[in-house]
């Protein structure tokens, strides 16, 4: 199936329930198309839903959700990206197909924010190409594009959580021509009904605006839990209620007499797929925090039962791993195991240890990736301090759960901990031909280079303007540039410091992809004297954010020493 960038196409009826199992409501109570205050004031006024109906062959389903979520990564994570949304549909005769679809505006359609979402899209636009060549491959075909308009004023909204609505039941049929007018004012009825029930659940209406038959209507109800859908008890309750005894059967009188007769009405479930799509705005961080306090009580009881398997499972694939307490770095699934395992092994960490992680902050940087940071301290069995130090995370949010796309943590220097003892490895070839692995690269050479002849402004600038900096050895966490720079003029807490001739060394083994522009990687360094001598070395593992275009700058940066138990 070949997905084609946005131009109106007619055919199948079908798309109304495209439309309709998206939750009309939820997208236009959340989703802004513009960036400029212009374009949402538009968008409030005049919003339409342009969709496309998409079929994969079972065979190819995993592999088509991974293109596809690689494509939202690389495209559209930022603030400032297009938006679009993807649903699975559970039920009907289109069951385990899926629809993916975008807002706009009458307004905008024609001269879109952004030029793939345009009437007239090209397929040499860069997001469009990438689809037609890394996503169209794995798809059986496509149906016609369909542009549906919401009914203004007929809509409630029920539902008070963060985020889009996980389901939407939707049912669409035909009006006779020459009826909107009556058919809209017995809606607006139904829709006071839904007010009054005050249940979790959205409902609203909306009208096949192009791309098929312009007599369809569509009601939609969105929600996240079954149990919270009312029933037609429930409603006609509350319909009388507010409108009296005898006017539930008036309503129903009406409502038959705009429905063309014998016309098919049609039922379906859909699903949104968070992981594939970017609609919902960026939750705030109580949220943030709430999500990582979840991830850290799961690693915690891990931690515990020293179960493996289970910490495993708080990493997503291809995930990142850089601790102290390791011999380096590691990246993906089998290397990750490894890590975890070595963490355990001798006396590094004691039978029935605990761990306990404070978030100092935690905010998402992307409506699906979490940036955290917060100090954690491991202890005995008799409350004794094995290790304590600070963490600096990135975390994807996958099912609903956050997990780590990169742990960096380090413990603080302890009379207990060996000196360290590393061997210094390189990257491999093929990724050192990646463009984020050279942009991050040049940025430690840069980073480096302004270290070892003592260059503070130049350091800081290495930095965002809202960067973090935390260093193990180095008292406290520090943000923004002033902050960053005056933190380079403090010394560490063991031998080696800025001011006292030590050369600074340090290399990028791992990079993994965050969005269209940031980018996480980790790594070695070490310390030596001005004669050679090995002072002190350990592990990185950092955010990068694009700058300019072909540069990178630190959003994050925690590193500390290797550290091992005597």
């Amino acid at each position: 199936m070949k997905f084609e960038p946005s131009r109106p196409s007619f055919g199948s009826l079908f798309f109304v329930l495209t439309l309709i199992a998206v939750g009309i409501l939820p997208i236009i109570g959340d989703i802004s198309v513009g960036s400029a205050d212009e374009n949402e004031t538009k968008a409030k006024e005049s919003p339409l839903f342009v969709f496309r109906f998409i079929e994969v062959v079972p065979e190819n389903v995993a592999d088509w959700r991974q293109a596809v979520k690689d494509k939202q990564l690389k495209f559209n994570m930022t603030e400032d990206s297009a938006q679009w949304g993807t649903w699975r549909i559970l039920t009907g005769p289109r069951a385990n197909q899926f629809a993916r679809g975008f807002r706009t505006t009458k307004e905008t359609y024609t001269k879109p924010v952004h030029p793939v979402q345009g009437i007239s899209a090209s397929w040499e636009l860069p997001e469009a190409n990438h689809w037609l060549k890394n996503i169209s491959p794995l798809q059986e075909k496509s149906g016609n594009q369909q542009i549906w308009r919401p009914i203004d004023g007929l809509s409630s909204r029920g539902i008070t959580a963060t985020g889009h609505p996980r389901f939407s039941q939707h049912r669409r049929w035909r009006m006779k021509p020459g009826m909107y007018q009556r058919l809209e004012a017995n809606y607006k009825k139904l829709i006071a009904a839904f007010d009054h029930i005050q249940q979790p659940v959205d409902f609203s209406i909306s009208r096949l605006e192009d791309g098929g038959d312009f007599m369809i209507y569509a009601e939609t109800m969105a929600y996240n839990d079954t149990a919270d859908m009312p029933g037609v008890g429930v409603v006609r309750q509350a319909f009388i209620e507010l409108h009296g005894e005898g006017e539930w059967e008036k309503y129903l009188q009406e409502h038959n007499a705009v429905m063309q007769e014998n016309a098919i009405v049609e039922t379906e479930t859909w699903m949104y797929e968070p992981d594939l799509s970017n609609l919902a705005n960026m939750p705030g961080p109580e949220y943030a925090k709430a999500k990582v306090q979840e991830h850290i009580d799961r690693v915690v009881a891990g931690f515990k039962k020293q179960d493996i398997d289970a910490l495993m499972g708080e990493f997503v694939d291809g995930g990142i791993r850089s601790v102290s307490l390791a011999a380096g770095p590691a990246q993906g699934n089998k290397a990750i195991k490894e890590s975890l395992m070595a963490s355990f092994q001798g006396d590094s960490t004691p039978d029935n240890s605990t761990l306990v992680g404070e978030i100092l902050d935690a905010r998402f940087i992307d409506p699906s990736t979490i940036l955290a940071y917060g100090i954690f301290t491991v202890s005995d069995e008799a409350g004794k301090v094995v290790r304590s130090g600070k963490w600096g995370d990135v975390l994807r949010m996958e099912n609903g759960n956050a997990k780590f796309l990169m742990q960096s943590a380090y413990a603080e220097k302890l009379d207990s901990m060996a000196p360290p003892t590393f061997a210094v490895t390189e990257a491999s070839d093929e990724l050192k031909k990646n463009k984020d692995f050279q942009r991050i690269n040049r940025s430690i050479q840069r980073f480096t280079e302004a270290y070892n002849r003592g260059d503070v402004p130049a350091l800081a600038n290495e930095f965002t303007s809202d960067a973090v900096r935390l260093v193990s050895g180095l008292e406290g966490v520090h943000v923004g540039h002033n902050a960053i720079q005056q933190s380079f003029d403090t010394k560490w807490t063991g031998e080696v410091g800025i001011a006292n001739g030590s050369v600074l060394k340090a290399r990028v083994l791992h990079t993994s992809p965050i969005n269209s522009k940031l980018v996480c990687g980790s790594g070695l360094w070490w310390l030596t004297s001005s004669d050679g001598k090995v002072l002190d070395g350990g592990y990185w593992g950092n955010v990068f954010r694009k700058h300019g275009d072909d540069e990178v700058k630190l959003l994050l940066e925690c590193a500390g020493s290797q550290s091992a138990s005597k």
